[in-house]
Order: structure tokens, then sequence, then C-alpha cells
């Protein structure tokens, strides 16, 4: 007799039956996925080493050569990207800023494991900072994007 309980149990051997099919297949996947991660892992190491030892020498060319490559401008446009230059804001991290946010009673910018939660401390004033010991300091952020070309 086909009543509705009879189909619910029904289904639910045939969703019992699926989903221990999914995580057999799911693991079988998995296991040939890590595999091929650690097939590659020594190729893809040496590329994102050799990746970030070009982005800082190029970082470092447009710090070191600024007026040559930028002049005036935050951009310069070349065959194969765009040099962008950025000027950025950030708080200078002193090493005593704890104690001295510990002295200025300001626990809400202080995390549960007892380190400078950084992210409250940029939002403080200037003249906040400067009461805790600490300012803020003007950069120069220089970065490259791929994708624009120069244009003639």
């Amino acid at each position: 007799m086909n009543t509705p309980i009879n189909t619910a149990t029904f289904l639910l051997e045939q969703i019992g039956r699926m989903e221990r099919s999914l995580a057999k297949v799911n693991a079988r996947a998995e296991a040939e996925i890590d595999a091929i991660r650690q097939k590659y892992a020594g190729q893809l190491c040496a590329v994102k080493l050799s990746l970030k030892k070009r982005s800082t020498e190029l970082r470092t060319l447009c710090r070191d050569h600024d007026s040559d490559i930028f002049g005036d401008g935050d951009v310069r446009h070349l065959d194969n990207g765009a040099l962008l230059k950025q000027e950025i804001e950030r708080v200078v991290k002193k090493r005593d800023l704890l104690e001295n946010i510990d002295r200025a009673g300001r626990n809400d910018l202080v995390k549960v494991a007892r380190s400078v939660d950084w992210d409250a401390v940029e939002k403080l004033t200037d003249v906040e900072l400067v009461d805790l010991g600490t300012e803020r300091k003007r950069s120069v952020k220089y970065g490259y994007d791929l994708s624009i070309k120069e244009t003639q």
C-alpha cells in the first residue's frame, strides 16, 4: 500500500544512499585533486617566488626612480601594462602603542588576544593618535595593472 509514510521511508532510503554515494565520489575527487596539487607544488612555488621577486623589483624601481617614471602623474602607461602610483595614509605601528592605549583607558582598541586593533586605530583622529604616542604617516604605494595598455 502506497501511504505517505511508506513514500517518506522510501525517499529517506534513497536520499541516504545518494548522500553516501556523493561522499564516496567526493572523497575520491579530493584525493585526486590533492595528488595533482602535490604534483605541481614545486613548480607553483618556484613561479610564485619568481613572481614575488619581480613584483618587488618593479616596486623598488618605481620608488627609486619615482620622478623619472611618473613625473607629476600617478599612472605611466607602457607597452605591457601600466605603472600605478597611489599616495596612501597608514598609522605608524609603534611598539609601545599597546601600553599607551592601556594608559589612555582605550580598551576598545585592544583585541582579546592583547594585540592592537589596527583597524580601530586607523579610524582615530590625528589628535587621538598623538595622545597614544603614534602618528599618521603619508607614504606612496606602487602597483601595476597588466590589462592597461599604452594608447597611441
